[in-house]
């Protein structure tokens, strides 16, 4: 039953962030939205000074890869920017790294951990979340998202 509750907030959430979506600029200055209607959307959210971070992201750029079909975005909740720029330049990453400057974006997930990643489906609900970083929740996590 409570894993019911939380998905049910976590519905609401994300009915609240689509209705008042605005877009958000990643390293290279493209805009996003987090609701990316009829696309499935992986959010992972990261930060500078989270060291399972550090591992996890190079996986999930290897992940996108192999799921062409999928957005994903990544969500710096780093004081500054810096810290979002310091993740894309020592990890090469090519995904989408948008800084959340004002964590508007964090305040609408409210993720508990950090890796925070959640799944959204066409609609722009949350069907899948994990947080922290370790071999089994990243290997459910795969097996959720090849099970697509």
């Amino acid at each position: 039953m409570q894993k019911r509750v939380a998905v049910g907030v976590a519905l609401v959430i994300v009915a609240a962030w689509s209705a008042t979506a605005v877009a958000q600029t990643d390293q290279h200055g493209v805009s996003h939205d987090l609701a990316q209607p009829g696309r499935v959307t992986v959010v992972d959210f990261a930060a500078a000074w989270c060291v399972p971070c550090w591992s996890s992201l190079p996986r999930l750029e290897a992940l996108a890869a192999r799921h062409p079909d999928v957005g994903f975005l990544v969500i710096s909740v780093d004081d500054r920017v810096d810290g979002r720029d310091q993740l894309v330049s020592k990890l090469a990453l090519t995904l989408p790294v948008i800084w959340d400057a004002d964590h508007v974006i964090a305040e609408r997930f409210e993720p508990q951990a950090m890796p925070a990643t959640f799944v959204l489906d066409a609609r722009g609900a949350i069907v899948y979340q994990h947080l922290g970083y370790d071999q089994d929740s990243w290997a459910a996590f795969v097996d959720f998202l090849d099970g697509l």
